[in-house]
């Protein structure tokens, strides 16, 4: 029996978007805009660089960019 997440993960690649109203096809989109936005936003605060060193270590292995930068974390 498949776990619940695999089942969600079944139906979300079976999902066709002409059967999504587009309210919210709209609200999706705003919300990812909104996500990027407050990274960019959030990328030279002073405060944000301070709390990457202080959670670098929590990181796992490998490299990811840092939105708004050229760092690899």
């Amino acid at each position: 029996m498949a776990t619940r997440i695999q089942q969600f993960a079944e139906w979300v690649a079976d999902l066709e978007t002409d059967v999504i109203p587009e309210s919210v096809l709209e609200r999706a989109r705003l919300q990812a805009m909104n996500t990027v936005a407050a990274g960019l936003a959030g990328s030279t605060s002073p405060a944000v660089a301070q709390l990457r060193e202080a959670t670098s270590y929590w990181a796992a292995p490998g490299k990811v960019g840092v939105i708004g930068s050229d760092e690899e974390w």
